[in-house]
């Protein structure tokens, strides 16, 4: 169910082992509404999927971080990675899932999940132009999304605390004159995004996904798009507004969300989302590809045990696990940042990164340096047992 990134790249592992599989889409067209920024590192796509550069909008090499006192940092990356054309993607990917021979339904809603022997859920209801139709199945990937409700049904706690979600907004402007289309330019303060930052992510020479993350329960009440308006105003007066979109991004939980019974969950369903960036598209593609590559595994026992699909937690949380961990504990120290920190932070790492050519940036590295630097900022976590 849901047919983004997880859920196409699930579909086309199961398909390709030789099982038959629906893949579900509730909209009416696969990869719209774009609810992203559409910014992936090269190494989170190319993982998973050989490089197309029908996917890619822009090649960027770098990144430009601003403090609330104006100081920035100018970082040039080579193999940095992309703003995708998600629209694109998703289509393709769906697509490739049905070259490998999934059916694919669009417009189709998914409306609850059968059990008959509490063990296991045995289909799925759908609604699909107007007729409700009970599909029988074995296996059920729930890939739909922050709003999931395969995980609801099959009996996980989807509740998603205030403090462990941000809400997010965005604008594709166009009209934009002296675009640098190389780099994306973030910036912090916790005046303009309190517990999240803003973004320009260049699409091309006069086009940009120019949007704010913040956690609500910080920003007295002001929404996303209030503060992005501003902030669109100051930087781009003259842009068009091409298309609008706001979303929330959860926190990470861990491997709570994964599995439940015969049913799996991937991407923004499970909760597998960077904490600290917000990024979910490498970590959709990754956990799809595991939760299919699984689910082939169960299929091809004739009594399949449940416990073969532990395989698929374990094996996501190998690879991933203590990176998005390490974000989750991060993420807790930078949403109390005060505009000061910030400032004295990015003037840390100006003397270090400015100007300078990486070509390997271990994120998790850069944090522990900072900490090791500034130590006060541990006190920000001090609530903190880990």
């Amino acid at each position: 169910m849901g047919a983004g990134p997880a859920g196409s790249i699930a579909a086309y592992e199961i398909a390709r082992a030789g099982f038959s599989v629906l893949l579900v889409e509730k909209h009416p067209v696969i990869g719209v509404p774009v609810c992203c920024g559409e910014a992936i590192t090269h190494e989170g796509l190319t993982q998973v999927l050989p490089l197309d550069s029908r996917w890619v909008a822009c090649d960027v090499s770098g990144v430009i971080l601003v403090s609330p006192g104006g100081q920035t940092v100018d970082v040039t990356h080579p193999d940095a990675g992309y703003i995708l054309d998600r629209k694109t993607l998703d289509h393709d990917l769906a697509q490739r899932a049905a070259e490998a021979g999934a059916t694919v339904w669009v417009n189709t809603e998914a409306v609850g999940l059968d059990s008959d022997n509490g063990k296991t859920f045995d289909g799925v209801v759908l609604r699909r132009e107007g007729k409700v139709l009970p599909i029988g199945c074995r296996i059920i990937l729930g890939c739909d999304g922050i709003e999931s409700l395969v995980g609801r049904w099959a009996g996980l706690n989807t509740i998603v605390s205030p403090e462990a979600m941000d809400s997010s907004a965005q604008y594709l402007l166009g009209n934009l004159k002296d675009l640098n289309p190389d780099k994306m330019v973030l910036y912090f303060s916790s005046k303009l995004a309190p517990g999240g930052y803003a973004w320009i992510f260049p699409k091309s020479t006069t086009t940009a996904n120019v949007g704010l993350g913040l956690t609500p329960s910080l920003a007295d009440g002001k929404s996303p798009v209030t503060r992005l308006d501003k902030f669109v105003a100051r930087h781009f007066g003259s842009a068009a507004v091409l298309e609008k979109t706001a979303g929330g991004i959860p926190a990470f939980r861990g491997r709570k969300m994964m599995l439940r019974k015969n049913v799996l969950l991937a991407g923004d369903a499970a909760r597998l989302v960077d904490s600290l960036t917000g990024a979910g598209i490498a970590h959709a593609l990754l956990s799809g590809q595991y939760a299919g590559h699984t689910a082939a595994e169960y299929l091809r026992e004739k009594e399949p045990k449940l416990s073969i699909l532990k395989a698929y937690p374990d094996r996501f949380m190998k690879h991933k696990g203590r990176e998005l961990r390490y974000a989750l504990y991060a993420r807790q120290i930078f949403m109390r940042m005060t505009d000061r920190d910030f400032d004295d932070v990015i003037g840390y790492l100006k003397p270090i990164y400015d100007g300078k050519t990486l070509y390997d940036v271990d994120s998790t590295a850069v944090i522990k340096s900072i900490l090791r630097a500034r130590p006060r900022l541990l006190a920000l976590a001090r609530h903190l047992i880990w």
